[in-house]
């Protein structure tokens, strides 16, 4: 598991012709919902081509502090639309904005197939 303060995290990878999956687990650790360190955070895949505009695949904002099926391990399993070569973003932004108290936030067990 990575878990990292986020500020506008970025993770991006390739993906070719021939993948048509993308899945993962994405959350906020118990340990900063449990504290009310957290105000949450906002969480996007993103396909984006060489050329073209980008074509979000997710955008799911997280609330523990307020909403608790949010403070589990969230699931996600995509398929990718036909695409050439392109990158696949996966980006968190803050939701209060204070970067002296950042919300934190984890990917993992990310597949592309």
């Amino acid at each position: 598991m990575h878990c990292e303060p986020l500020s506008d995290t970025l993770k991006q990878h390739y993906v070719n012709l021939l993948d048509a999956m993308v899945s993962g687990r994405f959350g906020i650790p118990r340990e900063s919902t449990a504290s009310g360190r957290s105000a949450g955070a906002r969480v996007l895949v993103e396909l984006v081509p060489s050329e073209g505009p980008a074509s979000t695949l997710l955008d799911r904002t997280l609330r523990p502090d307020t909403v608790e099926s949010d403070r589990d391990l969230q699931t996600f399993a995509l398929s990718l639309p036909a695409h050439a070569a392109s990158e696949l973003v996966l980006r968190t932004e803050s939701l209060d904005g204070n970067e002296s108290e950042p919300s934190w936030v984890f990917w993992s067990d990310v597949t592309i197939e």
